[in-house]
């Protein structure tokens, strides 16, 4: 860090904290047909609905960050800079957990519809609002049930439950019937074929290190416990307009210091960052890399910009008062 020396003071950058943005894939299912012991369950009701194998396809993200904003609420307008979990398949699969109190499902019931009033007020019946009522199957199968109903229109959204028959433990074995499950809501595509793999969504979080210490009087070294494609986000108080070096890399050297020739493809970063007189919070901007921009390359969205996968920070110049 560069500083000056006005009437024989320095003036100096603090550092007062640091996250990491660390993107995260929406979660896929690809457990074994049948239930899921492991899982506590209260209520005897299917859980863990999912929609063509995608977990929570009713939340929207706006930039990456979750949001209250309801599938209902997406407009031509506002969907640009909204992301959500879009089902692509005119004749998407469901899936779902076996509630523990039954130990082998014999059957299941699945209801869809445009609206969740059909669902509430017409449970085991015949439902309207393009609704679909698969009827009682006689079915082990609890992952990626296929749909058969209708093909589902473009840019909609459906709701949809499920319950389910089968087996409980005991030696007094007998069929029992689960309660509906919750309702899950997902939304189509605008554009749906038979097949169709769903659009999934990258998340951000936000994450603190785990760890610091002071190697040297002008070399601090954060640790976030494991790597992550990341983007930095430091908030710096400065005493004057000023520069300060940061370090990003993924392996520690024989001094325990970020390892500047790291081998292979193994990364390293450093990072000349202007600042500005007072306190800021500063977005590390992260330069895109050769190797990854090749013509075969997966480019990152427009919403979560350039990463770079690393575990440990450090702060290389003279700097006092430094805490999270």
């Amino acid at each position: 860090m560069q500083h000056s020396n006005t009437g024989g003071k320095k003036e100096l950058i603090s550092v007062i904290s640091l996250m990491v943005i660390t993107l995260l894939f929406a979660c896929t299912f690809n457990a074994a047909s049948g239930q899921n012991k492991a899982t506590q369950i209260t209520a005897a009701a299917p859980t863990q609905l999912r929609v063509d194998l995608t977990i929570h396809p009713e939340r929207v993200y706006k930039n990456g960050y979750p949001t209250n904003i309801s599938l209902q609420s997406i407009t031509a307008i506002n969907s640009k800079f909204l992301q959500y979990s879009s089902i692509n398949s005119s004749h998407p699969g469901f899936s779902w957990v076996v509630p523990i109190t039954i130990t082998k499902q014999t059957a299941y019931q699945l209801l869809l519809a445009t609206s969740r009033e059909a669902l509430d007020n017409r449970q085991s019946t015949s439902i309207t609002d393009f609704g679909w009522n698969s009827g009682q199957q006689i079915s082990e199968q609890n992952i990626n049930v296929r749909y058969t109903g209708p093909s589902l229109k473009p840019n909609t959204v459906y709701y949809w439950k499920v319950r389910v028959w089968g087996e409980s433990a005991g030696k007094a074995s007998r069929i029992r019937q689960s309660t509906f499950s919750a309702v899950q809501t997902f939304r189509t595509g605008a554009k749906l074929t038979a097949g169709a793999l769903p659009g999934f969504v990258l998340t951000k979080t936000r994450q603190k290190p785990l760890s610091h210490k002071d190697l040297s009087m002008d070399y601090r070294l954060y640790d976030f416990g494991k790597d992550g494609f990341s983007q930095p986000i430091v908030s710096i108080r400065a005493a004057k307009d000023d520069t300060i070096q940061l370090l990003l890399g993924e392996q520690l050297d024989a001094s325990h210091r970020i390892n500047r020739t790291p081998p292979g493809t193994v990364r390293f970063r450093q990072i000349v960052l202007p600042v500005k007189k007072g306190t800021h919070n500063y977005r590390i901007p992260i330069e895109s890399d050769k190797r990854n921009t090749k013509r075969s390359a997966i480019k990152m969205p427009a919403y979560i910009g350039e990463v770079l996968p690393f575990r440990y920070l450090a702060i290389q110049g003279t700097l006092v008062k430094m805490f999270l």
